[in-house]
């Protein structure tokens, strides 16, 4: 009786089919294990997905141009203005919340932190977060980065690459090249440290402890495996990442004042540092 009558069997409220996104020359394409890559890249309509296909779409018919999208140009202008990312696009058009997450994070701390500990958080910001508007954030928080800089320093430009260079080589100890964030270019006339990281000249101008050099001969079995380890990698120049673990009082320490004194003697640069000051007490 329900097909007799005509009676709708199934509805679609509101009438909207939700798009396959993607971004560009990024879309899904099938196909079977066995076809080959080139035969697949070639495929007629391989190049096609349902957005290209909406895109087209709106180009045709006269009723859909100027509000509907024709291509992926138009998903970034807004107001007539072209926009580097997809997500600012979509928050000056009100579709999304826009984050301040961080730009909150970076205005707590610089009211309660020293500059030098501003320029570390902006780094690890720059490593682990992901920044819309790098440039804005770097233009809003430099006076508060470079406070201690601007204090001995009349000239702006220079101190703005004092920092540029303190955030390049903190780059660099969590191996991430400056070049790749869109910041202000570094000056070679400013940069005198060759790209090595101003701390380690710091650090090899210390005096070594004598008495850490033979640490390592007294050793437990636990923290012999860890050294042995460690220093194979020193060694053979293999490099890498390691992440001792321990309760505090079963020698961490000392394995480390082991690996220093060891390295020290052969006349190897090695830094001690910390993440955060709770650490470094």
């Amino acid at each position: 009786m329900w097909r007799i009558y005509d009676i709708d069997l199934n509805k679609n409220h509101p009438p909207v089919q939700q798009l396959q996104l993607h971004l560009p020359d990024m879309h899904m394409v099938t196909y079977h294990k066995w076809d080959k890559i080139k035969w697949v890249v070639k495929r007629l309509g391989a190049d096609e997905s349902m957005l290209t296909a909406y895109f087209d779409y709106n180009r045709l018919h006269e009723e859909a141009r100027g509000i509907l999208a024709t291509s992926y140009r138009d998903l970034r202008t807004v107001d007539g203005v072209f926009l580097p990312f997809f997500r600012e696009a979509a928050e000056r058009r009100g579709l999304i919340e826009e984050d301040n997450t961080l730009d909150e994070c970076l205005t707590e701390n610089s009211l309660f932190h020293m500059p030098s500990s501003l320029r570390r958080l902006f780094t690890t910001i720059l490593v682990f977060c992901k920044l819309n508007d790098v440039f804005g954030l770097w233009t809003k928080y430099l006076d508060a980065m470079s406070e201690d800089y601007r204090r001995n320093n009349p000239n702006p430009n220079m101190v703005e690459q004092i920092v540029l260079i303190d955030i390049r080589n903190m780059l660099q100890s969590m191996g991430k090249d400056i070049r790749s964030f869109p910041l202000p270019k570094i000056d070679d006339a400013y940069d005198n440290a060759s790209g090595i990281p101003r701390g380690i000249f710091e650090e090899a101008s210390i005096d070594q402890n004598s008495k850490d050099v033979g640490l390592s001969d007294s050793l437990n079995e636990e923290q012999r495996a860890s050294y042995e380890e460690i220093m194979s990698n020193v060694d053979t120049e293999q490099g890498g990442l390691f992440f001792v673990d321990g309760p505090g009082g079963t020698g961490n320490t000392f394995l480390y004042r082991a690996l220093l004194g060891t390295l020290h003697s052969q006349n190897k640069l090695a830094v001690a540092t910390a993440t955060s000051g709770v650490a470094s007490l």
